[in-house]
């Protein structure tokens, strides 16, 4: 039986994703996750440290592509690029977490990915995840 963008779970539930590690070295920039055929719902925003930096690393997200972002007062649209923020990661331990943003609330259209850009640091490396879900504004594209 089909469901539709009421009751789906998609909408309904929002989605842990692992989207990778950020390239090891300084200043490189990965991109991490593609949208799929919806525009997805993009909310909290961590990094897991799996190699500890030396010096001043850090991790920054970054929405590439077409999307909106949500304040409680106002919308705004984004055509290229927006950030989604940064963590500063330092030389702290291997399996330590860190919040990049708690609640992002922005949409990245269908066609934009999501990128990291890393620190100066050469040796640091971070996994990244999200948490999202698909935006219950945009076009119903399941079965």
């Amino acid at each position: 039986m089909s469901q539709g963008p009421i009751d789906h779970p998609s909408y309904l539930t929002r989605q842990q994703i692992v989207l990778g590690s950020a390239i090891t070295g300084a200043s490189k920039t990965t991109p991490l996750f593609t949208s799929p055929s919806s525009n997805v719902r993009i909310r909290a925003a961590t990094a897991l440290v799996q190699v500890a930096g030396t010096g001043a690393s850090s991790v920054a997200l970054f929405a590439i592509g077409t999307g909106t972002t949500f304040t409680s007062t106002s919308s705004a649209t984004f055509t290229t690029t927006s950030t989604i923020g940064t963590a500063t990661l330092s030389t702290s331990a291997a399996g330590t977490v860190f919040t990049i943003n708690t609640d992002a609330n922005l949409t990245l259209n269908k066609g934009g990915y999501l990128a990291a850009v890393t620190g100066t640091d050469a040796t640091q490396q971070v996994q990244v995840q999200i948490e999202a879900y698909v935006d219950p504004l945009s076009s119903w594209t399941g079965n």
